[in-house]
């Protein structure tokens, strides 16, 4: 009988991606949209991942919101209601980055938020 050597498999060092929907949106001051963000492990990771949100919006508006912290197992999906404040002045673009950090590992992503009239 022949034996067939077994190909180690190479992973890389625990970490995750941060995967969210819809990255852009247009919406009008009051309306509610529903982002869904999911981690994605790779390389066995397990640990906690603390999310935050900076936002943007040109030079009036500048914040940083603690999303709080998702726990493993992972995968996982979570979603996130917005409502756009109703005192938003319609014509401006937001932008804003979530960012997760878990262990030693960080990843982000760029949304997008157009205020329509």
């Amino acid at each position: 009988s022949t034996t067939v050597p077994e190909t180690p498999i190479i992973q890389g060092p625990p970490a995750f991606r941060l995967l969210v929907t819809p990255v852009e949106v247009r919406a009008r001051p009051g309306d509610t949209i529903l982002y869904s963000m999911t981690i994605e492990p790779e390389g066995g990771f397990d640990e906690p991942v603390s999310l935050r949100l900076d936002v943007r919006a040109l030079f009036l508006y500048q914040e940083s919101f603690d999303l709080g912290t998702i726990d493993p197992p992972f995968p996982k999906t979570v979603g996130y209601r917005f409502v756009v404040p109703s005192d938003v002045p319609a014509g401006i673009t937001v932008s804003a980055v979530l960012t997760g950090e878990g262990g030693t590992y960080r990843d982000s992503v760029s949304l997008i938020l157009v205020i329509s009239g």
